[in-house]
């Protein structure tokens, strides 16, 4: 018999506020044994299962914030087990859940920890997102150390897309440079020195004075 459900049918009122009530508890509880496992035993696998159970009980219970916390807490585990596409899932179901109950001290610090994931897999566009949500809501609340930490984080993240870009366009220039001597080599001239004019126009726009040295030997 599960010990969750009502003894008889005419509980009614009274008996369903006790029934969630008791889900309540045990969500908690589990949540509290999952941030115990998390903390002092280290023990992420432990905690990842105490939160999978609190997150199942709030959910059949319909108790959002507890099922919010588990889903965050959850997703922590996760992300120190190394499973860090779940974990960035399971931030975005916290997350969604916090900013419907307009618990924003709890979103800032979640989406914190979900822009960390999202750096972890090299999302940089969607940390960038998730620092931009938290500096507002930071700025609402008045936390201006927190608000200036993501606006930073922004930055960075912003001079790490530059640098892949460059990187892209450092490989796509090598290529056609590449692509450009083995036309000259089959004495394919006017060919090869169109390929060799866009590798040079695209060193010039990067700046890249290596490459516009090779491009002018040709």
């Amino acid at each position: 018999m599960d010990p969750l459900a009502p003894t008889s049918a005419s509980t009614e009122t009274t008996g369903l506020h006790h029934k969630d009530h008791t889900h309540q508890e045990i969500a908690n509880k589990l949540i509290e044994e999952g941030v115990y496992h998390y903390r002092e035993g280290k023990d992420y696998e432990k905690a990842r299962i105490s939160f999978e159970s609190a997150r199942e009980i709030a959910k059949s219970a319909g108790l959002e914030m507890e099922e919010a916390r588990a889903l965050g807490n959850l997703a922590n585990a996760h992300s120190n087990l190394n499973e860090n596409i779940s974990a960035s899932d399971l931030y975005r179901m916290s997350l969604f859940l916090f900013r419907k109950l307009g618990a924003s001290a709890k979103e800032i610090i979640i989406l914190k920890n979900a822009a960390n994931v999202e750096c972890s897999l090299k999302h940089w566009d969607d940390a960038i997102k998730l620092h931009k949500r938290r500096a507002e809501l930071c700025l609402e609340s008045q936390q201006e150390n927190e608000r200036s930490e993501s606006i930073a984080a922004i930055s960075m993240l912003q001079a790490e897309i530059e640098k892949e870009v460059q990187a892209a366009e450092r490989s796509r220039i090598e290529t056609l440079w590449k692509e450009g001597r083995g036309l000259m080599e089959s004495k394919k001239f006017e060919q090869a020195e169109k390929v060799l004019t866009e590798a040079f126009y695209a060193s010039e726009a990067l700046k890249d004075k290596r490459w516009e040295g090779k491009i002018r030997l040709e």
